[in-house]
């Protein structure tokens, strides 16, 4: 794990890194960079980030604040990060001279930057001071940390995909200990023989044109069987859950990964490629998001019962990226249209 200064934010002791990893890099050229600076309201929903020509890459929860990577000139360029409260006030505030592409907090409460050529963790030394950014750490290092998902229980938690043969492996080591001990699998054998059947025989196909558009379909097939199988992970107590939408169960697992109970998922309808738990990271309680369509519906469950509650809501503004739910208030990324900028918003108090 890398090496880092801890800092205390309003009396919160966290740890703050950030990253940058490869990828196509894809920037929106801002409109509204030559425009006067401007807030935007609603009635139901607020700006965090109270300003009209930065565009927001991304956020992620500090204690009781709020990290967000923007910019505000061509190509990423003119980056910043920013600390903010919930009332979207500055507390720390600084420039970065990378393009951020996204915000990473590891499972230990470390953040990262996610940018096209390295990973740079976000340093900070006195409560007045700015943040700044480490050294570059190797691209890997981002793709090993994505792997664990949570830390209790002086244990570390890791799941483990494998695209290539349908396979997602959940497995915890022990803090100080580099073994791994896998104690769930997810998979799906037969999708994976019909599809290695099916791509032998594309191979043998005389026609190229014929072979691709095949192995893209076969590839989409495969790609939206994986998603369903990418199961969540969630520590609650004493106690792991496991949303395993591939078989329709919800694990509840010990700390030593030993399966204690299932409950079957009665609280979704529909195609579940558009579905995703999120959990309250202050009240604890777990919701399911429905992302199908313009709208963007979240509906609380019942974990003991595998059941729906009446605790159903829609988010204001459509195709919102990145939603989260902390203390009954909602956050999400949303942009209005080409050529606008995205911004941070929070519809408070909507959960009840």
């Amino acid at each position: 794990m890398p090496v880092s200064s801890s800092f205390s934010v309003q009396g919160t002791s966290q740890i703050l890194f950030i990253t940058t990893c490869y990828r196509i890099r894809y920037f929106f050229v801002p409109l509204a960079a030559s425009l006067q600076e401007a807030v935007v309201r609603s009635k139901k929903s607020e700006l965090i980030l109270r300003s009209g020509i930065e565009y927001v890459v991304d956020y992620e929860f500090v204690g009781e604040n709020i990290l967000v990577a923007s910019y505000c000139g061509n190509n990423g360029r003119k980056a910043k990060l920013f600390i903010l409260n919930n009332n979207g006030d500055t507390i720390r505030y600084s420039k970065i001279d990378i393009a951020p592409e996204e915000l990473f907090r590891s499972c230990v409460g470390r953040y990262y930057v996610v940018s096209y050529d390295g990973i740079y963790p976000i340093l900070a030394g006195s409560e007045s001071s700015s943040l700044s950014l480490g050294e570059r750490m190797p691209l890997n290092d981002f793709l090993l940390l994505k792997e664990c998902q949570v830390y209790a229980n002086e244990k570390f938690y890791y799941k483990i995909k494998n695209k290539d043969y349908l396979t997602v492996i959940f497995a915890y080591a022990e803090k100080n200990d580099n073994t791994f001990i896998p104690f769930k699998n997810v998979e799906d054998p037969a999708t994976l023989y019909t599809s290695i059947e099916e791509l032998s025989w594309v191979a043998q196909g005389d026609d190229p044109s014929t072979r691709f558009s095949r192995a893209m379909s076969r590839k989409m097939w495969n790609d939206a069987t994986f998603k369903r199988m990418d199961a969540s992970i969630f520590a609650q107590g004493d106690t792991l859950l496991i949303f395993d939408f591939h078989n329709r169960k919800v694990d509840f697992y010990s700390p030593y990964g030993i399966l204690l109970k299932d409950r079957p998922m009665l609280f979704f309808e529909g195609d579940l490629l558009f579905m995703k738990v999120i959990q309250d990271q202050v009240t604890g309680r777990y919701y399911i998001l429905n992302e199908k369509g313009k709208s963007t519906n979240i509906t609380e469950i019942n974990i003991a019962h595998g059941v729906a509650t009446a605790n159903s809501f829609e988010l204001e503004k459509p195709y919102a990226e990145k939603v989260m739910i902390k203390n009954n208030n909602i956050y999400y990324l949303w942009q209005s249209g080409k050529g606008s900028v995205k911004q941070l918003y929070i519809q408070r108090n909507t959960v009840k």
